[in-house]
């Protein structure tokens, strides 16, 4: 595994366990805990931007990861933070975040 590749996984596993804790108490709790939404957003911007920084290498690697996706949440968190909804990011924090932890896992164990 590449140095960018292993950085990004644990950067991944890291967010995974920081959001987790933040969306453990349900979405209405979210939605109302500016500090958990504070926490997902941080660690959602953090995946985006790594996710764009290397790009050339997660596509060649997860060909079926949504890494454009992601790349878009990125921008909308850091330029247009005003639209994002509490319950979008909500979602993508209890959804999606652990899909891409399980691809990552089980691309770690081959």
């Amino acid at each position: 595994m590449s140095s960018k590749l292993h950085q990004f996984t644990n950067e991944v596993g890291e967010s995974f366990r920081l959001i987790e804790e933040a969306t453990t108490e349900g979405l209405p709790a979210f939605i109302t805990d500016l500090r958990a939404r504070a926490v997902v957003e941080w660690r959602l911007y953090r995946i985006g931007e790594m996710s764009r920084r290397y790009r050339v290498l997660l596509k060649e690697q997860f060909p079926a990861v949504p890494w454009d996706d992601i790349i878009r949440m990125r921008h909308r968190l850091a330029h247009h933070f005003m639209r994002v909804e509490p319950h979008v990011t909500y979602v993508i924090a209890v959804v999606n975040v652990p899909k891409l932890q399980h691809v990552l896992r089980t691309a770690a164990n081959t």
